[in-house]
């Protein structure tokens, strides 16, 4: 192995700056050559999905969906989500975070309350919570108001019919 190291040593200590140049830009294009064809397999490789990514629109509908109540004392519903007695409404959340780490935050601080079916971004700092049951949101509106999640303060309100 050492002769055969000191034999690459002597070999580059024959060339020329310009040649040793030469040789590396070679190695260099060889080897982006090598990234491209890997990117490209990889590209093949994986699933292809037809058209560009849709972003999730924001609104309250898509995170109620089937789990709307029907009937009952709370059955009042704006854009498909239920008025008084299901919902939180949770302000002064931090803004600047990608909303899937936010909606994990806001999931863990609120799931001692009950059950949690749906959180909808609302504005900048404000998400609704949509809880299975009205005593998750008693629940919710008692202990959490004025706890800190993500190191900001919140405020949680009943969210009213008048929506």
């Amino acid at each position: 192995m050492a002769d055969r190291h000191s034999d690459s040593v002597k070999e580059k200590l024959s060339l020329s700056l310009d040649e040793i140049i030469a040789l590396n830009n070679k190695q260099q294009k060889q080897q982006q050559q090598q990234q491209k064809q890997q990117q490209k397999q990889q590209q093949q490789d994986s699933p292809q999905q037809g058209g560009p990514q849709r972003r999730r629109r924001n609104n309250a509908a898509a995170a109620v969906g089937p789990y709307t109540p029907r009937g009952g004392p709370y059955s009042y519903q704006h854009n498909g989500v239920p008025g008084v007695g299901y919902s939180v409404k949770v302000i002064g959340l931090p803004t600047g975070i990608p909303w899937p780490r936010l909606e994990g935050m806001v999931r863990r601080s609120f799931g001692h309350c009950g059950t949690i079916i749906g959180v909808v971004p609302r504005r900048d700092g404000e998400a609704w919570i949509q809880f299975s049951d009205v005593s998750a949101c008693r629940v919710a509106l008692s202990d959490m108001q004025n706890a800190k999640v993500g190191g900001n303060q919140i405020t949680v309100e009943r969210v009213s019919s008048g929506v």
